[in-house]
């Protein structure tokens, strides 16, 4: 499931931390980023009744991306100012990439496109590099047990 955390601490402010929604069971807690987050289904299903995320989702603060009639998500069926904004604001690099070949395959003889192509590049190397430009690919959002 890809879902779409437009998480704040305060109304009208961006934020830049990791939310945690508690799952039904330990280890089954969600931790999202903000902008796209790829969440396995089984724990989608245990989470996504939970208040918070209910509350998320009813005030527009988290929204499930999914293609027409239940296919697999297409950056390219947004606008390109909407597709910039979700670029911007996701941080994982493999959501990054399937979204280059998406838009790739849609930006033939559309120039529309060609921001959106350009922020996907500079947006995986800067969740990609440290501060000295050095590889550095994020570690999975996942609690250990104590």
């Amino acid at each position: 499931m890809l879902v779409d955390y437009r998480g704040s601490v305060a109304p009208g402010k961006p934020h830049i931390g990791i939310r945690v929604v508690p799952g039904k069971h330990p280890g089954g807690e969600a931790m999202l980023r903000p902008g796209a987050n790829t969440i396995p289904d089984a724990q989608w299903s245990e989470i996504k009744i939970h208040p918070a995320i209910a509350g998320m989702l009813e005030s527009g603060e988290m929204r499930v991306l999914v293609g027409e009639k239940g296919a697999a998500f297409d950056i390219a069926k947004l606008s390109p100012s909407d597709a910039l904004d979700l670029i911007a604001r996701t941080t994982e690099p493999d959501t990054l990439e399937r979204w280059s070949e998406q838009l790739e395959a849609a930006a033939s003889g559309k120039p529309a496109w060609k921001n959106a192509l350009d922020k996907i590049v500079a947006q995986i190397a800067a969740v990609t590099t440290d501060a000295l430009g050095k590889p550095a690919k994020q570690r999975p959002l996942k609690m250990l047990p104590a």
